[in-house]
């Protein structure tokens, strides 16, 4: 029954994406949200420029009708179409006239020799319950092509598509992709459909008509492609691309991205050394430049970031252009070409000698940058090339040389070309370190060690020490280390009758040890003599120092007792055990016993002496405040 094309007859513009421009570019989205977008299933195309499409519509999730479509300039415009039947798997053509489409079942492969414009069934020779789900569908030239298909295995046309003759039926194998080199040498790749998806690769030399086991493997293949009849690759679920040399009978396999795995969908090669690898998950796209053995990714411009891609199927109509399509409804177009320079580097903003170098975006076909320092125009005596991926910003890690002129180079690269050549540099000063050194006045207690900068000190004196500030300038620190006193002292006090001392009133002689800590944080140790004096009702008074101080130690009051000083002006001084004076005063003293008060609050604790002058003479008593 002859079925009659049904055209939406509208061409619909899709804007190519280049915010980033790289090689591959966006050219057609029709992902809404996960419930609504098209599962683009085969994209194929005859030249860089023609092509087809074909695929599922869901809305609300469920499937709600099928498409093909197509373009004529390289996928900035597509025309869609409704299919010949439902549920388009593959679409192939051998140019703008003559083409086929498969289904999910063989029921829905349909010919055309008249660029679409109307369909025939296609006629097979089928056996029973072998109507199964279509694989993979190639076509060497205009009429001759194969088709492969679950438990029914392959099927050969001569005429188009029209009919199909069975060539090899096994009930154990499920057929996935084919592909033939010219009308004798082709493979097809498949598993045996057990449970642990063993898979397989024949290969036939007489055009389908008998077919070989060459690979049998504990593991399944999604893609087969050869190049000639003794070079081709196969990809492989456990994250590797397998190449032969010898037309399939041995194999050597390498890794995509280590470890990870990438879910390789579909493998083109254009000569020996260059090929691609669409990937199902979220990585996109792979290039290799040595046959296989080394891959590095392409950037895909996703519409939003870290957008899953599922990548489906990769075509590539030349070594310059190529598509990829996705079952979220999205195509990329690749355009080959030399990196472009044009990136220069921003003002540097920051105030440091390893400051965070910063450039805009590049234009063109581009995998990444590179960046070099030199002291020089292009020079990279100072930062050599670095590979910083598609980052647009750089942090050095090592401080730059202070006051000098640098010049930065940002070369664009990509996988397949290589560094853009001839790419200006920007030239930048670094900042000026004048010269700022650091004291530190410090010390340790006798006996004892300073630990700094993981040195250990057990003697008075300066010390130098190198070392870089927070802008990543040279300077010194100077260590000016002192050797404190530890005191042990004997003190000899009085104290009147019935007055209290620390609290405690004592009614005879007493002595007794106290330990404090100095201000600088030494342990010291203080005997302490304690007088008691007697007043004239009591008895006769012992014979009293002319200069008394109580308490002593002392901690926030200290008294003066005067006894026997002549009449009229004295001077009073107190100064810390470092020569510093802590209290200076004029005295006038009168003729009997005087009594003087001083307020020690805020004191360091420490040892102090005590110093009066009167006539000419001095009077001198240690005190130690606690």
């Amino acid at each position: 029954m002859k079925r009659h094309l049904f055209s939406l007859s509208f061409f619909i513009l899709f804007l190519v994406n280049t915010t980033w421009g790289q090689c591959w570019e966006l050219v057609y989205d029709s992902y809404e949200d996960p419930f609504n977008f098209s599962f683009i299933r085969d994209i194929h195309f005859i030249n860089d420029s023609v092509g087809w499409a074909c695929g599922e519509r869901y809305f609300s999730g469920s499937y709600c009708g099928g498409f093909y479509m197509k373009t004529t300039d390289q996928g900035e415009n597509w025309e869609i179409s409704s299919p010949p039947g439902p549920y388009p798997y593959n679409i192939f053509f051998t140019d703008e006239q003559n083409g086929c489409i498969t289904a999910n079942t063989l029921n829905g492969t349909f010919w055309t020799n008249n660029g679409g414009a109307d369909w025939d069934d296609s006629n097979f020779e089928i056996g029973i319950n072998q109507n199964a789900i279509v694989g993979g569908l190639f076509f060497i030239n205009r009429d001759t092509g194969w088709l492969s298909a679950g438990n029914l295995s392959i099927q050969k046309t001569t005429d188009g598509g029209n009919t199909w003759q069975a060539q090899f039926q096994h009930p154990g194998f499920f057929a996935q992709e084919i592909h033939f080199v010219d009308e004798n040498n082709g493979w097809v790749i498949g598993s045996s459909g057990t449970f642990n998806n063993r898979g397989r690769l024949y290969h036939t030399t007489d055009g389908g008509e008998n077919w070989a086991l060459q690979l049998s493997m504990f593991r399944d293949y999604f893609d087969v492609f050869f190049l000639t009849s003794q070079l081709g690759w196969i990809a492989a679920e456990d994250n590797s691309v397998c190449r032969s040399t010898d037309g399939g009978y041995n194999w050597d396999c390498y890794p995509v991205m280590g470890g990870e795995q990438v879910g390789i969908s579909s493998i083109y090669f254009v000569n020996d050394t260059l090929g691609w690898m669409g990937e199902g998950l979220h990585k996109g796209i792979f290039v290799t430049t040595d046959g296989g053995q080394t891959w590095s990714q392409h950037y895909l411009p996703a519409v939003e970031e870290n957008e899953e891609i599922y990548g489906q199927d990769l075509l590539m109509a030349s070594d310059t252009v190529g598509y990829f399509c996705t079952k979220r409804g999205k195509i990329y177009r690749y355009r080959g070409r030399p990196a472009a320079c044009g990136p220069a580097l921003l003002p540097v903003q920051d105030s440091t000698l390893s400051p965070r170098l910063r450039w805009h975006p590049a234009e063109g076909c581009f995998d990444g940058y590179y960046l070099q320092l030199g002291t020089t125009p292009g020079g990279q005596d100072i930062l050599p090339r670095t590979d910083v991926g598609w980052d647009t910003a750089y942090q050095l890690n090592e401080a730059l040389p202070a006051s000098t002129q640098l010049f930065a180079t940002i070369v664009p690269y990509n996988h397949v070309y290589g560094p853009a050549e001839g790419c200006n540099s920007t030239a930048f000063t670094t900042i000026d370190c004048p010269p700022a050194p650091i004291v530190i006045d410090t010390g340790f207690c006798e006996g004892e060690a300073f630990h700094f900068m993981h040195t250990v000190f057990e003697e008075a004196g300066a010390y130098p020490f190198p070392f870089t500030d927070a802008q990543g300038c040279d300077s010194t620190i100077t260590l000016q280390l002192a050797a404190w006193t530890v005191y042990d002292l004997t003190v000899d006090t009085a104290l009147p009758a019935g007055a209290p001392y620390q609290g405690v009133v004592y009614t005879q002689d007493t002595s007794f040890v106290q330990h404090y800590t100095s201000a600088q944080g030494c342990d010291s140790t203080v005997t302490v003599n304690l007088n008691i004096l007697v007043n004239a009702e009591g008895g006769p008074s012992k014979p009293a120092p002319a200069l008394r101080l109580f308490p002593n130690p002392a901690t926030e009051m200290l008294y003066l007792e005067f006894d026997g000083f002549p009449a009229g002006p004295a001077r009073l001084s107190i100064h810390s055990s470092t020569g510093q004076l802590m209290l200076e005063e004029s005295l006038n003293l009168p003729e009997r016993r005087a009594r003087h008060r001083i307020h020690l609050a805020g004191w360091p604790q420490g040892v102090y002496f005590v110093a009066v002058q009167a006539t000419g003479k001095w009077r001198v008593r240690r005190l130690v405040v606690i």
